[in-house]
């Protein structure tokens, strides 16, 4: 479920992005006050429309292929399932909420708090009580010291997170593993083109997704390979000495 949820965000991104080069080319929402259709622009097809179910009279073009009337929301001319219309709010990036839900497109983030969620970049979101990576919640535990370590725009080389008590592995926001030292936590350095920048360490331990790899050194320790490291004793597979 979380890879087909991360899918749908990654295909929202890029519409989202290839739609705003395409404002020009009459596609999107159009509104002759008796008849709200949608419109698009295919290099395959051409160009075509098809009538939505909105009122008229209450309609409104939020931008980047939202809208919403005083029942409904809509993304791309669809219905957004569960969305209120009369407070459907648009919030940027692909994230938007109503009175009772936060949407990561047309999915509903069912833990987020609707009144207080906040948008970061298109990967990194929060709310009063936990911060969210890819529309899953982190489970933080301490708010006030948690930081990501990276680049919140860059879900690529960015995956790993701290707080005072917990490390956390961002990809699918598995079990966080309990922190050593908070100050030196870090990635672990890569050294090759197949990792997935699994590892990190602080000065005590070094740590695999949400497991420490007991008996590595932190100081000489980097992966080589996807899923294995290496440190000045031995290779390891994911948190298992070879």
């Amino acid at each position: 479920m979380k890879q087909s949820f991360h899918l749908r965000i990654i295909i929202g991104i890029c519409l989202l992005l290839f739609m705003s080069l395409l404002t020009s080319c009459n596609v999107g929402y159009k509104n002759d006050g008796k008849t709200v259709t949608y419109n698009w622009l295919n290099e395959g097809s051409g160009s075509g429309f098809k009538v939505i179910d909105a009122d008229p009279a209450t309609f409104e073009d939020l931008g980047d292929e939202y809208a919403r009337d005083a029942r409904h929301a809509f993304l791309y001319g669809n219905i957004i399932e569960g969305a209120d219309g009369a407070t459907f709010k648009y919030l940027g990036k692909g994230y938007a909420v109503d009175a009772h839900h936060v949407f990561s497109y047309d999915s509903i983030m069912s833990t987020a708090d609707p009144k207080t969620f906040k948008v970061h970049s298109y990967y990194f979101t929060e709310d009063a009580k936990d911060y969210y990576w890819w529309g899953d919640a982190i489970h933080v535990a301490d708010k006030k010291s948690f930081v990501i370590l990276g680049d919140i725009n860059d879900c690529i080389e960015t995956v790993w997170a701290k707080d005072k008590i917990n490390a956390y592995y961002l990809i699918g926001c598995r079990n966080p593993v309990p922190l050593a030292d908070y100050e030196s936590f870090h990635p672990i350095e890569h050294t090759a083109a197949t990792t997935d920048r699994a590892y990190a360490a602080d000065k005590y331990h070094v740590y695999f997704k949400d497991h420490v790899v007991e008996g590595a050194d932190p100081t000489t320790f980097r992966e080589i390979d996807y899923n294995v490291g290496q440190d000045k004793y031995r290779t390891y597979h994911e948190w298992h000495p070879r």
